[in-house]
């Protein structure tokens, strides 16, 4: 199929149509010039072409019966909801910010993770702010900032004992996928069912004849 697709971009008839159509106007105006109302010949090659440029792009020939992919996990309980409770292992680390000796560790679509490093020889997990759907972090003064999903949530982290939410812009970031794949992820994954909520993340998991890729 590459061979077809490189045939009718670099094919003599091709050439040709160019060739007469240049000649034929030596100044060209591709804003006031239509190349297809010029040739009826031109037009059916590209028409063509692009039918098969299109066809070169790779097609999945079989789903399998098992797989390794993602797999969506629903919030169980309202997404809104944002607490603080005891440290836990790092899994899927993403953004992180420091701050006066202080690392706040992002976990993709779960929350932050907050790790005392103001001994760089024995660093301490502290505490871990559960926010569903989180990817990105900034911290401002003695405020955090953080994306819940869609929504910006502020939390006053002057107290690391009392962290607290201060505001909230509700879909302040309309334009983010509810938990989106993570970034550059090529693969299979479960297709998520609205029915079932919202999702806060996503697991790796061996998926049975998934329906979704990319």
């Amino acid at each position: 199929m590459l061979i077809s697709c490189y045939f009718f971009v670099y094919s003599p008839l091709f050439q040709r149509e160019l060739l007469h159509l240049f000649l034929k106007r030596r100044t060209f105006n591709y804003k006031s010039y239509s190349i297809m109302k010029t040739s009826p010949i031109l037009h059916g090659i590209w028409l063509l072409s692009l039918a098969f440029f299109t066809s070169c792009q790779p097609q999945l020939q079989e789903i399998p019966e098992q797989v390794m992919g993602l797999a969506p996990v629903y919030a169980t309980t309202d997404w809104r909801v944002i607490k603080v409770s005891d440290s836990r292992a790092i899994q899927k680390l993403g953004k992180m910010y420091y701050k006066d000796g202080y690392i706040f560790a992002g976990e993709r679509g779960q929350g932050i993770h907050i790790i005392d490093n103001r001994d760089p020889f024995n660093p301490r997990r502290l505490k871990f702010i559960e926010i569903a759907g989180n990817s990105d972090v900034a911290i401002k003064g003695n405020f955090l900032y953080a994306n819940n999903l869609f929504d910006l949530v502020v939390l006053d982290i002057s107290n690391l004992d009392q962290i607290r939410v201060v505001s909230r812009v509700e879909k302040a970031f309309p334009n983010i996928e509810a938990t989106p794949l993570p970034d550059n992820y090529t693969g299979f994954f479960e297709c998520t069912d609205p029915a079932r909520g919202v999702v806060s993340h996503w697991e790796e998991q061996l998926l049975k004849r998934p329906q979704c890729w990319r």
